[in-house]
């Protein structure tokens, strides 16, 4: 919710930081990812 936004065409896109060189309040230009990671031992 707080991550995105909608663009004029209706598009959900990140909600940035910054626009250009103005500072526009967003929490983030990316996008956080979660990983997984198993490790298995033989």
């Amino acid at each position: 919710p707080f991550l995105f936004e909608t663009n004029d065409a209706g598009l959900s896109i990140p909600n940035r930081s910054y626009i250009g060189m103005k500072y526009h309040g967003g929490y983030s230009d990316h996008l956080p990812i979660y990983l997984d990671l198993v490790i298995l031992k033989k």
